[in-house]
């Protein structure tokens, strides 16, 4: 039987990374608000920001604009969730998945920048 090794936090990041990656963008959330030491919830954060980067690259929107508003966010989380928004709205013009966009622009949380970008990817499709 081989010896456990004890965990790095390069390894431990690198883990945290890797999952981010794998569309459990609440799970990520829930972890990033029950981590009570600084050390682990900036580890948390980091793989958050990665897991919201991916959403933006899928299209997937609606999760990540979910997460406007809820409490606890630091600002460089923040900071990822528009530029996130943005290229997940031009994901979905693309592929034509106009209902998620179309949501969106009801929402009154959404910065001057998001509601532009839906607006210009819902007028290329009329």
């Amino acid at each position: 039987m081989a010896a456990i090794q004890p965990v790095t936090k390069d390894g431990l990041q690198n883990t945290l990374n890797s999952l981010a990656a794998s569309g459990k963008l609440k799970d990520f959330y829930d972890l990033y608000q029950g981590t009570t030491t600084e050390e682990f919830r900036q580890m948390i954060e980091t793989a958050l920001i990665k897991e919201i980067e991916v959403y933006g690259r899928n299209g997937w929107i609606d999760d990540i604009a979910g997460l406007l508003g809820r409490d606890g966010l630091s600002d460089a989380v923040k900071i990822a969730i528009e530029p996130a928004l943005i290229g997940g709205i031009e994901v979905c013009g693309w592929n034509g998945w106009i209902d998620s966009v179309a949501k969106l622009l009801g929402r009154t949380d959404l910065s001057d920048a998001v509601k532009s970008a839906a607006r210009l990817v819902l007028d290329k499709k009329k």
